[in-house]
């Protein structure tokens, strides 16, 4: 998409946003649950104190600023999709985490509008653009389902068919998008990355039968967390012809390769 209307420029400012309102989102998140992370985690950084409450709230605000700066210097629509974006974080972390229904709504919300983010910067076409919302909506139901499952990771549970639901949502998400750009030149190599994705999601739901204690359902939401990088590397994929959709899906199975690593010693988020 870095080729679309709102130029290189435009794409790397609305990255650099949506990362600042991510870890935004982590440090508030982490903020709201001190007391329970007190009990239950106090080898996090800031219950055990590695990190001082003053520094990350005032680490919070300089990434907000920072994050809607960014937005405004890329210009077009990256500065509404930018506030509405920081909205829904505060939102989450604020009022809805812990809410059924509209917690796990909300997180996907979060996510999917960071899409649209990268969008308003970046899509040239009508068909990306179409794409992109097919993405976006794709990943605000998936995000949704993995935040459910994983509101029960403290203690043992039964998921029962809910292990399925992220599967379900990638492969329905995969058709629309299929279908969406029917008129449209796909590049076959984003056939990969998305496979992938299903990969990881069926080996998932496998892991998730019967009594899933709280170590193992841990694992499993990192993994489909991961999962967002395959399917976001195939969609880019898709959109670009020739070697740059090779790059991109390379590049992003490189990325969750990375990931995966990474998560054996840092939390998945």
């Amino acid at each position: 998409m870095a080729g679309g209307k709102g130029g290189e420029g435009a794409c790397v400012l609305a990255m650099a946003s949506a990362m600042c309102f991510y870890v935004l989102g982590l440090i508030t998140n982490d903020l709201r649950d001190l007391a329970e992370d007190a009990e239950k985690r106090p080898q996090r950084p800031l219950p055990s104190g590695r990190v001082p409450l003053l520094q990350a709230r005032l680490t919070a605000w300089l990434l907000g600023c920072g994050g809607l700066i960014c937005a405004a210097f890329a210009g077009g629509m990256v500065p509404i999709s930018a506030v509405v974006l920081l909205a829904l974080v505060l939102i989450y972390n604020r009022w809805t985490k812990g809410r059924r229904g509209i917690g796990p709504l909300t997180m996907g919300l979060c996510r999917g509008m960071s899409v649209l983010l990268g969008a308003a910067a970046g899509a040239g076409s009508s068909g990306v653009l179409s794409g992109a919302l097919v993405l976006a909506a794709t990943t605000v139901v998936y995000i949704a389902v993995v935040t459910a499952i994983a509101a029960g990771e403290t203690g043992t549970q039964q998921l029962g068919q809910r292990r399925l639901l992220p599967l379900v949502t990638l492969g329905v998400g995969g058709f629309a998008f299929w279908r969406v750009l029917a008129g449209f030149s796909i590049n076959p190599i984003a056939v990969v990355p998305f496979l992938g994705a299903i990969a990881v999601c069926m080996l998932v739901a496998r892991a998730l039968r019967g009594s899933v204690a709280p170590t193992i359902c841990q694992r499993c939401i990192g993994k489909l967390i991961g999962v967002l990088i395959l399917m976001q590397a195939a969609a880019a994929a898709a959109t670009v012809e020739g070697c740059g959709g090779v790059v991109l899906a390379v590049g992003g199975g490189g990325l969750w390769w990375a990931f995966t690593r990474l998560g054996r010693w840092f939390y998945s988020s």
